[in-house]
């Protein structure tokens, strides 16, 4: 009853939420950095290295597992019994230009910017200005199932 109420009277239910399960599962975090790792054949210290080292991990961890647990030939069995009439064909829905304004003004407002350059403040000024360009660019790109790639990514 008290967590009822405790949501119930709050300004900000989202906030309250997690507030209620930090409590419940104790917020008590202890930070450690990683200050030594070892890799295949060697230990370093260097943060440098370090920050390496893991993004050579995650960036390759999806390949690693793939080839030390799939089974392709049991994949590859069961998508051929699928009855593919059971699923309907996924198509984009195009989106409303008030549907657009809404979205950029309820993201967060951050004056830095993203890998293209816009920060969120800056497209909140201008998305009156630049809303109708910029949901048909948006729709089209779904359209036509385009979708930008940061270079950085790879």
């Amino acid at each position: 009853m008290h967590i009822k109420n405790q949501i119930h009277n709050s300004t900000n239910i989202i906030n309250s939420t997690w507030d209620i399960i930090k409590d419940t599962m104790g917020s008590s975090h202890s930070y450690s950095p990683v200050t030594k790792i070892n890799t295949d054949n060697e230990s370093t210290t260097i943060p440098e290295e370090i920050a390496k080292a893991f993004n050579e991990f995650f960036i390759h961890i999806a390949k690693n597992l793939d080839n030390k647990h799939a089974n392709i030939n049991k994949a590859i069995e069961l998508l051929t019994k699928t009855n593919r009439a059971e699923y309907m064909e996924m198509k984009p829905i195009p989106f409303t230009e008030n549907e657009l304004i809404h979205t950029i003004f309820t993201v967060k407002t951050k004056k830095s910017s993203g890998n293209d350059g816009i920060s969120n403040m800056l497209l909140k000024h201008c998305v009156k200005a630049i809303s109708k360009s910029f949901t048909y660019i948006c729709n089209f790109s779904l359209t036509m199932e385009f979708f930008w790639i940061d270079a950085s990514m790879h």
